[in-house]
């Protein structure tokens, strides 16, 4: 990712959106690219500093101050986000921008958990988190992730696209074909947690089965267009989905045959909406 990051420019804005940090601080991290400058900013002031700040570089291209004399357009702003970050705090924030097809490309490391462990609403149904454990009648969280991507879609954002860390190739083709677009932009990436509770040697297999059983299936909506890459008709089980981590690994207990015969045939119709 920080490769990526480099090839976008050194005026582009990241905005990194941390739970654990004292006041629910956004912070604009250095580390990923040293000629970006720092800022501390709580939460709520996040968005209208990178609107702000695009809008300045903007202006300073007009007068020649940050090309001197060269003509170019600055690059766009690129914000970071965590999944408690954009399905939760910032959502109404997201679909605003979208609406109005603000000129910027958010990048959401979903790690379907927030950073300290609980569920947010991007945790999908019956995973375990830290407020929503498995013990007797208690089966872990019981509502459906948010679906955000076609939310944002559906307000307008221009290119919306689904894809994983554990697949390098397709995450970098859709980063750089985001890149290509402008106005509001939204790229949605499964990323590993510890929470999960899995092996990391089995890392690249838990990713292929996160889109081959339907979980989180790999999808890119342009301009309210949706394509699909993966055409088959047949998921694989979400089993096998579920034994490589401790999150879901109740659901494969025949005492919980119920609840995962209800996900699986959730994951089956939502596949069927994404592959008419």
């Amino acid at each position: 990712m920080k490769n990526e990051i480099k090839d976008i420019g050194i005026n582009s804005v990241i905005k990194i959106i941390t739970e654990e940090c004292p006041g629910k601080r956004v912070i604009i991290q250095k580390s990923f690219l040293s000629a970006i400058p720092g800022e501390n900013l709580y939460l709520p002031n996040t968005d209208s500093f990178v609107s702000g700040l695009h809008f300045a570089l903007n202006l300073l291209e007009t007068d020649k101050r940050i090309t001197k004399g060269e003509s170019s357009v600055p690059p766009d702003p690129l914000t970071v986000v965590s999944a408690e970050s954009a399905y939760d705090d910032d959502t109404q924030d997201l679909v605003e921008n979208a609406v109005a097809n603000t000129n910027r490309l958010v990048v959401c490391f979903n790690h379907q958990v927030s950073l300290s462990g609980w569920a947010c609403t991007a945790t999908p149904k019956g995973a375990r988190t830290k407020n929503f454990p498995v013990s007797g009648a208690k089966k872990g969280y019981p509502f459906p992730e948010k679906p955000l991507c076609r939310i944002l879609a559906a307000a307008g954002a221009g290119y919306v696209a689904q894809t994983s860390a554990f697949i390098e190739d397709d995450f970098r083709n859709k980063l750089h074909k985001a890149l290509s677009f402008k106005g509001f932009r939204f790229l949605n990436v499964l990323t590993p947690s510890p929470f999960w509770g899995y092996s990391p040697e089995v890392g690249e297999e838990i990713g292929k089965l996160a889109l081959s059983t339907g979980h989180f299936p790999h999808f890119e909506i342009e301009k309210g267009t949706l394509s699909v890459p993966l055409k088959s008709d047949k998921l694989r089980p979400l089993t096998e989905y579920f034994a490589l981590q401790k999150r879901f690994r109740h659901l494969n207990l025949a005492a919980n045959r119920k609840l995962l015969d209800e996900i699986q045939h959730s994951v089956q119709k939502n596949w069927e909406q994404l592959s008419r």
